[in-house]
């Protein structure tokens, strides 16, 4: 009886725990993210593409995030977030790009994308992304007072820094900054560390996150 009520309370809690809606065209990397977060005691539900998904879960009757590629066949990662956040779908969205695609992630932020992964991602940060986003989506909606912190964040910054932030949202890397400011990368990647610091945030994403909330 008591090996039964054990597996019982394993189902129940494997039913009630959010679920991780993966769109992505690649099979091998849909069945391993599917995987990694069922190992880690999330629920899973795959889709080859944007559209499978929205005809699938319009709106999801779950709780949980999305996690979609950006570049996909038909619907891409980009046009699905716009869709997703259109339906007003209380559905923290985690893209994940490839390397140099910074522009891209930055506009998927705009759009409504909770935070931008680039590839190759790793488990613990993929992990940590997604306990981050659930997190947030319980959170209550951006208030007034949300917006005068943001904005005092980005204040306290220098005329420089707040010209390289600028050139960071518009989704500019480091190489190109210097070279349009005239002066060396390194000095650039200083800015943006002094940058990070003084908003207090620890990826690119949150720094995106609170320069959008400032305005």
């Amino acid at each position: 009886m008591r090996r039964v009520t054990g597996i019982l309370d394993t189902a129940t809690q494997k039913a009630a725990a959010p679920t991780v809606f993966i769109v992505d065209d690649d099979p091998e990397i849909r069945t391993a993210m599917r995987d990694m977060v069922e190992r880690h005691g999330y629920r899973a539900e795959v889709f080859a593409d944007g559209e499978s998904f929205l005809n699938a879960c319009s709106p999801p009757d779950q709780s949980g995030c999305l996690l979609v590629d950006a570049r996909m066949p038909g619907l891409g990662g980009l046009d699905l977030i716009k869709r997703v956040t259109g339906m007003q779908l209380s559905l923290p969205v985690i893209m994940i790009t490839a390397y140099g695609e910074l522009a891209m992630a930055v506009t998927a932020m705009k759009a409504g994308a909770f935070d931008f992964l680039q590839k190759p991602v790793r488990p613990d940060e993929l992990l940590e992304s997604i306990k981050d986003a659930l997190t947030h989506s319980n959170r209550r909606p951006p208030q007034p007072a949300d917006q005068r912190i943001a904005a005092a964040k980005i204040e306290s910054l220098t005329s420089r820094e707040r010209e390289i932030l600028k050139m960071v949202l518009a989704g500019s890397p480091s190489k190109n900054i210097a070279a349009d400011l005239h002066i060396s990368q390194r000095t650039v990647d200083n800015h943006r560390a002094a940058i990070m610091r003084k908003v207090g945030a620890k990826s690119l994403s949150a720094l995106i996150r609170v320069a959008l909330a400032a305005r």
